[in-house]
Order: structure tokens, then sequence, then C-alpha cells
């Protein structure tokens, strides 16, 4: 080996393998707080649109419970109250179907939206929290056809 090729071997390595290694200790450092800085991001967002759900339910029972508080529910009989409780059905979109307990399960197949499943309603929905506080938002539950439903009593 002549003595240029030592050299150059010599100033490769003086050159090149700090060069490697701090290139890779760089790169890990930056990817774990990239990695840190993106979950946090994550977490924020995640918390907001939590927020904004819980603002959207919370107005949709509040209109449910405003538009339905104006209407005699109790001295309906049930063909009756199959006609009134479309008034509210027809106002808020957001609703697939209402259910007064003793009543019909009101809804329209022909609007796009899954067709509800009343077994499910009754056994989801909070009757016993909604006659002690007036308002209850049960847990989701899953439909069979795949969809999230959320009963509000």
């Amino acid at each position: 080996m002549q003595f240029r090729s030592k050299i150059f071997a010599v100033l490769a390595l003086v050159g090149v393998v700090p060069a490697a290694v701090l290139g890779s200790l760089s790169f890990s450092v930056n990817r774990a707080e990239l990695e840190r800085t993106l979950r946090s991001a994550e977490t924020r967002v995640a918390e907001e649109a939590a927020r904004a759900c819980e603002r959207f339910v919370a107005q949709a029972a509040d209109s449910l419970r405003l538009s339905a508080s104006v209407l005699p529910l109790r001295e309906l009989s049930p063909a009756e109250l199959a006609h009134v409780l479309r008034i509210p059905y027809r106002q808020l979109e957001f609703i697939d179907a209402i259910w007064v307990p003793g009543g019909p399960l009101v809804y329209e197949s022909a609007n796009g939206r899954p067709i509800p499943e009343l077994d499910k309603l009754q056994r989801e929905a909070p009757l016993h929290l909604a006659a002690q506080w007036g308002t209850a938002i049960g847990a989701p539950y899953s439909a069979t056809d795949g969809s999230m439903r959320l009963p509000i009593a």
C-alpha cells in the first residue's frame, strides 16, 4: 500500500466515520422529537374533536328537548303521537328516529338513512336517568349495518 493510499484511507476514516456517527445520532434524536411533537399534536386534535362532539350532542339534546316541550305528548293517542312526532323529526336533521315509550317509532325509510332498530333503542336508551334528570345521553351502540347510534332520552 502506498503512502498516498494510506493517507487517503486515514483521512476518509477521520472525515467519514464521525460524519456518519453524528448523522445517525442526529437522525435518531430528530426522529424521537418529531414523534413526540406529532403525538402531542394528535392528542390536541383528538381532544378538540371530542369537545366539538360533546357540544354538538349537548346542543342536539337541547334542541330536541325544546322542540318536544311545546307538544302535548301525554294527551295524544298513539296514532296522533306518530303524526305529531314528525314535527321535531323533520325539524332536527340529525335525528334518525324518535320514539316515546309506549308510542310508535317515528322514522322515514326513504331519506337514505339506515332503518332504526327499536329493540336496540329500547335496550340502550337511558330512560331511568332521563326520568331523574330530565334529559340523558346514553352510550353509543353499533347498529347491525355498522353505523353508530347515540340514544338521547
